[in-house]
């Protein structure tokens, strides 16, 4: 299939929607959760040993790795959907559906190292806290 494809319609989380559109909405849900965890880990930066911080960046994470991890999904049905449907796969929107889903696959993959880091952490604050309680 060769030419210039503009306006490309293709189903995303249930809606037929525009890609530009549905590119869009990841980045925007992976922005807003990035913005979240800055604002918590600049408060930690100031508090760090503080268990409420602590568990709203762990349930921050768990939420942005789970919609990381649907928006993947997502992108990359898209990318077959656009295969079964002929799209040249040297297209600009093609190409920007590739590296939509490498993106998101890198998103998903820091959000999952960071949340095993806060486990660990969390686990070792827990076994000084369990010693302190020991002698006290």
């Amino acid at each position: 299939m060769a030419g210039n494809i503009k306006g490309i319609t293709i189903e995303f989380k249930g809606d037929t929607t525009k890609l530009s559109k549905a590119l869009k909405d990841c980045r925007s849900d992976a922005r807003d959760f990035d913005k979240e965890l800055g604002y918590i880990d600049n408060s930690l930066k100031f508090n760090p040993g503080n268990v409420e911080l602590t568990q709203q960046k762990l349930t921050v994470l768990n939420q942005a790795a789970e919609s990381s991890e649907k928006n993947t999904n997502e992108l990359k049905k898209a990318l077959e959907q656009m295969k079964a449907d002929g799209v040249d796969q040297t297209s600009t929107e093609y190409r920007e559906l590739e590296r939509e889903i490498i993106r998101a696959e890198s998103k998903q993959k820091d959000y999952n190292k960071q949340i095993d880091e806060l486990k660990k952490k969390s686990s070792t604050l827990g076994q000084i806290a369990t010693k302190i309680g020991e002698f006290g």
